[in-house]
């Protein structure tokens, strides 16, 4: 699921990169390393969103 969100980020289609990665995040299975890189990523693509507008 990660890789799957950050393929979206690359491709520029954030919203469903997103999407992705609040999957990651949540799921019980993933391994807390990826959940980190998840959250990590996340948050960078909104402040990239945030700064993009401005």
């Amino acid at each position: 699921m990660y890789l799957i969100g950050e393929l979206h980020r690359r491709t520029g289609n954030s919203k469903e990169a997103l999407v992705w990665l609040g999957n990651v995040i949540v799921s019980r299975n993933a391994p807390y390393r990826i959940k980190e890189k998840a959250r990590n990523m996340r948050d960078t693509i909104k402040f990239d969103e945030e700064n993009k507008t401005e």
